[in-house]
């Protein structure tokens, strides 16, 4: 098994100035390969899952959502930009392993 790599675009509420603010950023992360364990059958053939936990993570962008302009269908795509250290660091202190784990498909070769 190996590590995989793994991009989800997260949305976290923040206090900047005494305004909540809410930032939208993709978030790329590594997970340590997984074994789902055995946990049906005899109890000497049974153990418990390993490994899958997530490290690496950094923010890559920030994420300014597609807008759509009236009746006419027209719209503005999705635009993503580069996010400062500071902010990306506010960013990830309030972005929790079980946000990111919806990501993963441990069944993807």
């Amino acid at each position: 098994m190996t590590r995989k790599t793994f991009n989800k675009d997260v949305s976290v509420e923040l206090i900047i100035e005494g305004n909540s603010v809410e930032i939208v950023a993709t978030v790329q992360f590594t997970t340590t390969p997984y074994d789902p364990g055995i946990s049906i059958g005899p109890a000497e053939k049974c153990y418990p899952p390993e490994g899958g936990e997530i490290e690496d993570v950094e923010i890559t962008a920030l994420v300014l959502p597609e807008i759509s302009h009236g009746r006419e269908h027209q719209s503005r795509p999705e635009i993503k930009l580069e996010c400062p250290a500071w902010l990306a660091e506010a960013i990830l202190a309030n972005v929790n392993d079980n946000t990111l784990i919806e990501a993963v498909d441990w069944d993807e070769d």
